[in-house]
């Protein structure tokens, strides 16, 4: 893609075009984490104050906490140590079916190392410089992922001329990122 830049725009247009360099994680995690609830029973009946309730669950990486749900809400904090269980008072809930579940972050333990980087733009048409770093924790990715939608926008017509959108390649996530940007300097 090629961009193009309007020098003449009014002075309140500023125009950014971002470089970062990209480093593959050592080694990916492609494999989702492994859950079974283990009480109560699936189609149990269950009454009282003391519902043992209970699950497994592994990763290749790591597990670093397990929610249990009941009807999609939080059912206490989530856990953060084997065995994952909870004491449940079902007199809490109206009588009838209810639906429980769990739910595992993703993430697991890799970090992405504070990295420098530096972005370029037009601010009232002189270029500028500005450096950042930027990490994350709780970093995580798969090959494959959503389906990229465009909508109506120049930079988005001049993507679908290169034939975009595409199914992306990977998909990745991070559940805690911090960064930091010094002042754009003029070059």
């Amino acid at each position: 893609m090629h961009p193009v830049y309007n020098d003449t725009a009014p002075a309140g247009d500023r125009y950014n075009l971002f470089i970062v360099e990209i480093k593959a994680l050592n080694a990916p995690d492609v494999t989702p984490p492994t859950v079974s609830m283990t009480a109560p029973a699936n189609g149990a009946t269950v009454t009282g104050k003391t519902v043992a309730v209970s699950a497994t669950a592994s990763d290749n990486v790591a597990v670093t906490s397990l929610q249990f749900k009941l009807d999609g809400a939080n059912l206490g904090a989530a856990d953060t140590a084997t065995p994952y269980s909870l004491t449940w008072d079902s007199t809490t809930v109206s009588n009838g079916s209810h639906v429980l579940t769990l739910a595992v972050p993703r993430g697991g333990k890799r970090t992405l190392p504070d990295s420098l980087m530096t972005t370029y733009s037009f601010i009232n048409g002189v270029p500028h410089k500005t450096a950042f770093s930027s990490g994350g924790a709780g970093v995580g990715f798969h090959l494959g992922g959503a389906e990229l939608t465009l909508g109506a926008h120049p930079i988005a017509d001049e993507l679908r001329s290169l034939g975009l959108p595409k199914r992306a390649l990977m998909t990745m996530w991070m559940e805690r990122m911090h960064g930091s940007f010094d002042a754009a300097v003029p070059l």
